[in-house]
């Protein structure tokens, strides 16, 4: 398995878990662009930001006050 499949099969086991807990989420960053198409950013963001598409990071946007149900579901599972 490709370094791109795993990180799509980790991203959708996330997001598959959340959805059955009824937590709404977003995926968000590289893993998200990497779904979609290839990541463009502006020269600004790169200058600054310096992105590393290569990251294996995925990041998922919850409400606040569903953070700590969150991390209880995912260390649990």
């Amino acid at each position: 398995m490709s370094d791109s499949n795993g990180l799509r099969r980790a991203a959708g086991d996330i997001a598959h878990t959340l959805d059955g807990a009824g937590i709404p989420s977003i995926l968000w960053g590289y893993a998200a662009l990497g779904l979609v198409g290839q990541v463009k950013t502006s020269n600004l963001y790169n200058r600054y930001l310096k992105p590393n598409p290569l990251k294996k990071d995925i990041y998922f946007v919850v409400p606040d006050e569903l953070v700590q149900k969150v991390t209880d579901i995912l260390i649990d599972n």
